[in-house]
């Protein structure tokens, strides 16, 4: 994989969990051989994973955010062979990308 598209994939998915975590919230993140997760607090319920990775699909509360960067993250998984998907689990968002 190019390094700058992993970069970018990386700061994007880290970025977003972070915009996303509530003051106090929790972020954790996990990095095997096979893939990377991330997992953060934030809303209460969990989010359409058919809308998500859609270009300009955001959260109509955030006026900061442009609704690119996980558009941008299914579009450089696909073009590297790799997955990226959505999870609600433990009242977590996670957000996996298996290589």
């Amino acid at each position: 994989m190019n390094f700058a598209l992993a970069e970018i994939l990386i700061s994007h998915i880290i970025r977003n969990a972070i915009f996303h975590t509530f003051k106090s919230g929790k972020i954790k993140l996990a990095i095997t051989n096979q893939e990377f997760t991330i997992a953060n607090t934030g809303s209460e319920t969990k989010l359409d994973s058919q809308l998500i990775f859609n270009r300009f699909e955001k959260d109509q509360a955030q006026t900061k955010s442009t609704g690119l960067g996980l558009a941008i993250c299914k579009a450089i998984c696909k073009s590297n062979g790799m997955e990226i998907s959505y999870l609600f689990i433990n009242e977590m968002h996670v957000f996996r990308v298996k290589f």
